[in-house]
């Protein structure tokens, strides 16, 4: 008897479970069943506990494979350890004790276009590049307008456990092209994980290599090699 898998898709700050449609369809072809969290975007610790909520809900059906995009890559860490199997799609990757912002300098404030203001840090006109310059203009635009408010704090907050990577298989997906997390950083992240697979992406790779990252993401969830973490 085949185990019922679940994927549960986290977007990534600023984002929402609409930027994971995408890739839907095929997931679903694959046999997979799929759940895409919303998350508020607060702090670290109220997106964490949706994750582990769906994963643990998910967990009474069958297998769970848990895909953190960008900064869901820190809600991962916190709260995939229920997990089965792990997807990281350019995802930020701080580890214990780490938050962000130290994990990765300021590089965040290098992102072209992105402003701080009253607590949140924003995402103008200007960034849209950043995260989908593989994509037509008007896929950048169908994004922008559908972006919410990204609380600094998310950025800031340090991880309070080890990364669930540590104890769960899992996959980094490096996307090549992208100008919102440099490659290097994503590189020296995967070389930690069990799998990598590098796709010539931007950062939003569910709309610029859309095929190759349900592939990736589906042949995770379904796998059942023992590779150690």
């Amino acid at each position: 008897m085949t185990v019922p898998t679940t994927v549960v898709l986290v977007h990534g700050g600023w984002h929402g479970p609409w930027c994971w449609e995408p890739i839907v369809p095929g997931l679903e072809q694959r046999g997979l069943d799929v759940v895409a969290v919303q998350l508020p975007m607060r702090t670290l610790d109220e997106d964490a506990a949706i994750v582990c909520d769906a994963v643990a809900e998910a967990k009474r059906r069958g297998r769970v494979c848990v895909v953190g995009h960008s900064y869901a890559g820190q809600v991962v860490n916190a709260a995939g350890h229920g997990a089965d199997r792990l997807v990281y799609v350019a995802a930020m990757d701080p580890d214990q004790g780490q938050s962000i912002f130290e994990a990765l300098g300021e590089g965040l404030a290098a992102i072209p276009g992105l402003v701080f203001d009253d607590g949140n840090i924003v995402f103008t006109r200007d960034t849209i590049p950043a995260f989908y310059g593989c994509c037509d203009d008007t896929v950048g635009e169908w994004a922008f307008g559908q972006l919410r408010p990204f609380a600094a704090e998310c950025a800031t907050t340090p991880l309070a456990v080890p990364p669930a990577w540590r104890s769960v298989p899992a996959l980094y997906v490096i996307c090549s092209q992208d100008l919102a997390l440099a490659p290097e950083y994503q590189r020296a992240r995967a070389a930690l994980k069990a799998r990598s697979l590098e796709l010539t992406a931007d950062h939003s790779a569910f709309c610029s290599a859309t095929a190759d990252l349900t592939t990736a993401i589906a042949d995770q969830a379904l796998s059942t090699d023992q590779t150690s973490p």
